[in-house]
Formats: structure tokens, C-alpha cells, sequence
């Protein structure tokens, strides 16, 4: 198994992968004008809608071209609400993937427990203080993970199958799960996620991408589950945070682990020669 952490740009970085080399792809982008990330001079556009929608469409111009004809990208994200207007995101990703030429297959809501840290809406607590019709703000406690697919292969492999269990957990529309516990990113999904993405849409030995990788979830997950993977992801002062999080899997492995950590942001190449399916 291998696994490469790449720092730098995804609009970059995917130039350097080859044509039709992966086989999923997982990942979840910054929350438009949602989540205040570190400043960083080549992150995603939260200036305006158009430049964080144009930025987001040459990353997955870019995924459409390394992914493998018949694989799914599946792409976790929430809608823009605040006291005077909501943007649903998700709508604007449909769009724009298709426009790519991905094919839009279904769609799981992610629901978080109520309770659950960080769901309250400051505008909720205007809403308490002044409880009257036409004044509604509401808590935000799901997200949509969006399922696409490059072109319209429908062959399957029978060389694994999910258990009965997965199959009666996995195949509901609505994933009730509780959110992450890590601290030092503002928006870390839980292992959960992937874990189920990854067993629903691929199989082990393949390749798992993350053009968004944060706190590093979907590699250790990936790894967990014996696929290769490949992260990216912009902001170097997630790295120790991804280090920490692979670590732990690499440690539970009992085969080696082929660990590369590439610094694209300072000069070093993004090699892919060699590196197979294994």
C-alpha cells in the first residue's frame, strides 16, 4: 500500500497526476464564507460566489480528468445561511460538475445529533430573544454529500462484497452521524464518511483521492480500509495534523506502508511512475 501527501494547490498539484489514474474520489471543499480557514494566499475564493464557484470548478475539472472512466467523485457539502439569505451550495455543484461532464447519481443528507457542538445558530438565539412570526432563523444540522459519476460504466466485480449489515445501514438516503472531535481544523468530517463512501464505491488496492484533504480523514481512512491514497491539500499548517492522523493507521497495518510526504508548495515534483495498484 502507498499513501502521498501533497502540499500545494490542487489546481496545480492535479496537473502533475495522469490522465484516468484513480479510481474515487472523497472529499468535502471549504464552506463557502462558513469557515474561517488560516489566510493563505492560493486557498479557495470566499471573496464573492462567482470566485468561490469558479475556483471550485477547475479543482474538479481537473479530478473529472485523472479519474477513471467509470469511477464517483462524492463530495460532502452544506448550504450558506446566514440572518438575511441562505445560498444552497449543493445546487451549484450539481451544476457545475455536469457541466464537467460528470453525471449526477443520488445524493446521502448527512444529519448531525441535535446537541451536537456548533450546530446553534447565533441568529437562533436573536430568534429566542425575539420569538415572533416572519423573524424564523433555524439551526443547520445536515449536509449533502453528492454522489457523481465519470461516464456510465456499470460493470461490478465480484471479488468483494459488502456485508447484509452495511448494505441495511449504508443504502438509507439519511446518515445520521455525529461530527468530528478534531479540534485544529474548523470543519473535519468524521471517519464515518468515508469509511462508508469508500465500501460503497470502491474496491481494496485501488486508488482513493482527496483534492481537499484538511485533517487528513480520508487518507487514514482509506488506508484503514487498504487503498492506496492520494491527498492534497493547500494549507502546510495542516501537515503535522495529517501526520498524526495517518500514523495511527500506519501503525495498525501489518504490511508497510510506502509514506511520501511531497512539499509542491517549495519546488519538490509530484512522481506518479512506479507507483501501481499493488
Amino acid at each position: 500500500m502507498w499513501c502521498q501527501i501533497i502540499i500545494g494547490d490542487a489546481r496545480e498539484v492535479l496537473d502533475s497526476i495522469p490522465h484516468n489514474y484513480v479510481d474515487l474520489i472523497v472529499t468535502s471543499p471549504p464552506y463557502f464564507a462558513l469557515k474561517q480557514y488560516p489566510e493563505h494566499p492560493k486557498a479557495i475564493d470566499m471573496s464573492s460566489l462567482e470566485g468561490y464557484l469558479n475556483d471550485l470548478k477547475k479543482v474538479f475539472r481537473k479530478c473529472f480528468s485523472v479519474l477513471k472512466d467509470g469511477s464517483f467523485a462524492c463530495v460532502v457539502v452544506g448550504q450558506y445561511t446566514s440572518k438575511d439569505s441562505s445560498i444552497f451550495i449543493p445546487g451549484y455543484l450539481v451544476k457545475i460538475l455536469e457541466d464537467i461532464g460528470f453525471s449526477y447519481k443520488r445524493e446521502h443528507i448527512w444529519v448531525k445529533p441535535k446537541g451536537t457542538q456548533g450546530i446553534w445558530n447565533r441568529g437562533t438565539t436573536e430568534f429566542l430573544k425575539k420569538p415572533y412570526p416572519r423573524n424564523t432563523m433555524i439551526n443547520i444540522q445536515h449536509e449533502h454529500i453528492l454522489i457523481f459519476q465519470k461516464g456510465d460504466d456499470k460493470r461490478v466485480f465480484e471479488k468483494e462484497k459488502l456485508t447484509e449489515q452495511e448494505i441495511k445501514e449504508y443504502s438509507w438516503s439519511v446518515w445520521e452521524i455525529p461530527v468530528s472531535e478534531v479540534k485544529e481544523h474548523p470543519a473535519p468530517f468524521p471517519e464515518e464518511i468515508p469509511r462508508r463512501l469508500i465500501k460503497l464505491y470502491s474496491y481494496q488496492s485501488e486508488i482513493v483521492l482527496d483534492p481537499f484533504l484538511g485533517s487528513g480523514t480520508t487518507a487514514k481512512v482509506a488506508l484503514d480500509l487498504n487503498r492506496n491514497c492520494i491527498g492534497i491539500e493547500v494549507n502546510p499548517a495542516y501537515l503535522s495534523l495529517i501526520k498524526r492522523s495517518v500514523d495511527l493507521t500506519q501503525k495498525r497495518l501489518l504490511s508497510p506502508i510506502n509514506f511520501k510526504i511531497i512539499r509542491y508548495d517549495l519546488g519538490e515534483v509530484v512522481l506518479t511512475q512506479g507507483i501501481k495498484n499493488v
